[in-house]
């Protein structure tokens, strides 16, 4: 298993060891090939990883008892890094600068582009989560009407005291709570191309980067018949983990123009009248005395992989929790 490769739907591994060159070894093996080399005694050198892959998202959590450096080679995938240390620090160097993400700080970064990077302390403990560069230069384009030609030129290190940092901290939390142990994000492709989505675009639109100067810009206007195009190309591929995104580009506009054309003809925003159409999906399996699936597969099938929040959802749009529903599928649902 290569998580690396074309990001398959969902993987997930934890490996550990006291030897550094069975640590890259074995690292390279399942997430793709990088060099490094200790930096203290390797005879003290201990190490635990996990990494979990879903829908173009890797997130890897590490501990390691020893101080290393790991850089990219040619073969690496292209990714953006996003690097939170809870305990010792991680430094990079980047145009030129070295950068440094501690206890504090996110540390960002095209890890192509990125220099070395050295794990500094006598404990590391991280969580490095990575978005296929695909995803952020499709949803670049996306939002802002133009293709991203060379580097991003993203703002390296953003200090968690600032506000959209800690909503990035956060996202990244979650996201890691639904990849690990098995999560809901492991099996709901649905959910976790959203995630993906709404990550990329809060970077994207708060952090600075090549884009910024365009985020003022007034989109332009979307007519009538490109809402009904991306209504229907909601209907057709609502099996699939589509996102707001993936529906502006193949209706050929922004997504931002797609927003502001859906609030002023619909009244909702694209992606919720995405996940009203799977909602009525879910209930529709619900209602199905043909399915075998439970309430929590159901969820996870349409994208919701919160099962709370989809039951407050569901209530408030059926007047009754799912439960009540599965429990009456024999009788005609509405």
């Amino acid at each position: 298993m290569n998580v690396s490769e074309e990001h398959p739907k969902r993987a997930s591994v934890t490996l550990s060891g006291d030897d550094f060159e069975g640590a890259v070894e074995q690292l390279s093996r399942v997430f793709g090939r990088f060099d490094g080399r200790p930096t203290g005694r390797t005879s003290e050198f201990a190490w635990s990883t996990s990494l979990h892959s879903a829908s173009g998202l890797v997130l890897v959590s590490g501990h390691y008892e020893g101080e290393w450096d790991l850089w990219p080679v040619d073969d690496t995938p292209e990714m953006l890094s996003i690097l939170r240390c809870h305990q010792g620090a991680t430094q990079t160097s980047f145009r030129g600068s070295t950068v440094e993400s501690t206890a504090g700080s996110l540390l960002l970064a095209n890890n192509l582009e990125a220099g070395r990077y050295a794990l500094r302390g006598d404990r590391i403990v991280s969580d490095a989560l990575f978005v296929d560069w695909k995803i952020i230069a499709r949803n670049a384009a996306s939002l802002f009407d133009q293709p991203l030609k060379g580097s991003l030129n993203i703002a390296p290190e953003i200090a968690l005291s600032d506000s959209s940092a800690a909503w990035m901290a956060g996202l990244m939390d979650t996201i890691a709570d639904g990849m690990r142990a098995n999560g809901p994000l492991l099996h709901s492709p649905l959910a976790a191309a959203h995630m993906a989505e709404a990550l990329s675009n809060l970077i994207l639109l708060n952090v600075p980067n090549h884009f910024t100067q365009f985020i003022d810009r007034k989109p332009a206007a979307v007519a009538p018949r490109q809402v009904k195009q991306a209504i229907d190309y909601m209907h057709k591929h609502i099996a699939r983990p589509i996102t707001v995104q993936a529906i502006a580009q193949a209706i050929g506009v922004s997504s931002r123009s797609l927003e502001i054309s859906f609030r002023s003809f619909k009244g909702v925003t694209p992606a919720a009248y995405l996940r009203n159409i799977r909602l009525k999906a879910a209930h529709a399996e619900l209602c199905d005395p043909a399915s075998s699936l439970t309430i929590r597969e159901i969820c996870l099938k349409w994208g919701f992989f919160h099962i709370g929040r989809f039951s407050a959802v569901y209530r408030a749009a059926y007047g009754v929790p799912p439960s009540e529903t599965r429990r009456g599928f024999n009788k005609p649902c509405v």
